[in-house]
């Protein structure tokens, strides 16, 4: 341990909490604009959604249904031509605007709210480009897709991934020179998207730290025993 000055060690995974990983206002409106929002969207088998800001996924796709049944009503008393409809949710009208916006939503009158769906409305919308990306955990049947805008997030599968658990999360002690640990904080999480190998984690590890990996120990777990121990006592 010569010349350490930093450790990070993994916490045990029944110690492990990812549920701060979520309280950024990074990927929520909060952070400063609508499209920071970052949707994580899971369907149960009758189709039922949750998932992270499922109220305000939701929400569009209440949004997206209402544009639906205005282009339903074309022409009509209402909305005598796809112009008004338009003009009616807001969006400027134009030959090419609207035969988008036609093929947005016939494809929800077919597939309702998935989020390839959503995504495309999102991108019409805000003018920037909406995705989805699939993210999958340890146990069969965990599965979400994370709906994000490509202009805001850099590595949208790794909030999915974590959201199903499938990371690790380290903590960082300082030593001083004499090798005393001055310093203790958790919380650093990383995706298994985003390292594979234990290079890998100590390099993004240090970046984030902002410290030098050759002053820095990589603590990694590399198996675990219990045992059952008997006490006896003589008659």
């Amino acid at each position: 341990m010569e010349n350490i000055k930093h450790i990070f060690r993994e916490v045990s995974p029944e110690a492990t909490d990812f549920s701060f990983y979520f309280d950024d206002d990074g990927i929520k409106e909060a952070g400063g604009d609508f499209c920071y929002n970052l949707f994580i969207v899971t369907f149960d088998r009758w189709g039922r959604g949750s998932g992270f800001q499922i109220d305000e996924y939701n929400k569009i796709a209440e949004e997206l249904y209402d544009v639906s049944d205005s282009f339903s009503m074309v022409p009509g008393d209402m909305f005598p031509t796809f112009k008004r409809a338009m003009e009616y949710h807001g969006f400027d009208y134009s030959p090419t605007a609207c035969h988008k916006l036609k093929e947005i939503t016939a494809e929800y009158d077919e597939k309702g709210a998935d989020p390839e769906t959503i995504a495309a409305y999102l991108t019409f919308k805000t003018g920037r480009p909406w995705d989805v990306v699939s993210a999958r955990g340890y146990n069969q049947g965990d599965y979400c897709q994370v709906v994000y805008c490509e202009d805001f997030h850099e590595e949208p599968k790794a909030y999915g991934e974590i959201w199903l658990g499938a990371g690790r999360e380290f903590m960082y002690i300082a030593l001083d020179d004499d090798g005393n640990e001055i310093e203790r904080m958790g919380g650093y999480i990383i995706a298994d998207c985003q390292a594979w190998r234990d290079e890998d984690y100590k390099r993004l590890l240090c970046e984030w730290e902002g410290v030098k990996p050759e002053e820095t120990a990589l603590e990694m777990i590399d198996g675990s025993h219990t045992w059952t121990e008997y006490e006896y006592r003589t008659a």
